[in-house]
C-alpha cells in the first residue's frame, strides 16, 4: 500500500487438504502462503484473516505479512501439513507470522454484524483463496476477535492488535 495504511486480507483453507491448527501448534509462528490476486497490494504490517472452510466456517486465526510476496517454494516444513497432495511448485507467495489462533469467529456471528454485510465471504468468493477486506471490515473483525471467547487448547502468540495507524 505504501501509504502507511494497514490493509486487511482474508485468506482460506480447506481442513480436508491442509491442517492449518497443526501448523500453527507445532510451527512457531511464521509460514508462507499461496497468493493468487492483489499480490501487488499485499506489503509488510498487513494484516490477514484465515477462514477454516468445511465444517468449521469460521475465522481462525489472524496473520501480520512480514514480507512482500515473492516467487518461492512452499517451505519444506509447511508441506507435511498438506492431507491432501503438496505444493512443490514455485509459486507466489507471502510470508506471515501467526499472531493470535486461539479464537474462532463462526460465519453465522460474521453474518450477524453490521458493517460485514459486504465481506467478501458471502459474495461468490468459493474459488479464490486471498480476498481484500475493506478497512472498516478489518476494524470490525479486530473487535470481533478481541471479544470471542478463547478456544480452549489453543495458542496465541500474545502480540497486540494493530491500532490501525
Amino acid at each position: 500500500n505504501g501509504d502507511e495504511t494497514l490493509a486487511y486480507w482474508l485468506f482460506k483453507y480447506d481442513p480436508l487438504k491442509f491442517n492449518f491448527k497443526a501448523l500453527a501448534a507445532s510451527r512457531g509462528r511464521e509460514l508462507n502462503w499461496r497468493v493468487t490476486r492483489f499480490r501487488k497490494e499485499m506489503t509488510p504490517g498487513d494484516i490477514v484473516f484465515v477462514w477454516c472452510g468445511g465444517k468449521t466456517q469460521a475465522v481462525v486465526a489472524w496473520l501480520r505479512i512480514i514480507d512482500s510476496p515473492k516467487l518461492m517454494p512452499e517451505s519444506e516444513n509447511d508441506q507435511r501439513y498438506w492431507t491432501s497432495g503438496r505444493d512443490t511448485e514455485l509459486r507466489m507467495r507471502v510470508v506471515c507470522t501467526i499472531e493470535h489462533c486461539d479464537r474462532r469467529i463462526g460465519r453465522n456471528v460474521l453474518r450477524e454484524t453490521p458493517g460485514l454485510e459486504g465481506l467478501c465471504l458471502f459474495h461468490g468468493w468459493q474459488q479464490a483463496t486471498n480476498f481484500r477486506v475493506h478497512a472498516a471490515e478489518g476494524e470490525i473483525l479486530m473487535k470481533l476477535w478481541e471479544t470471542a471467547e478463547p478456544v480452549a487448547g489453543e495458542q496465541s502468540s500474545g502480540a497486540a492488535p494493530p491500532n490501525g495507524s
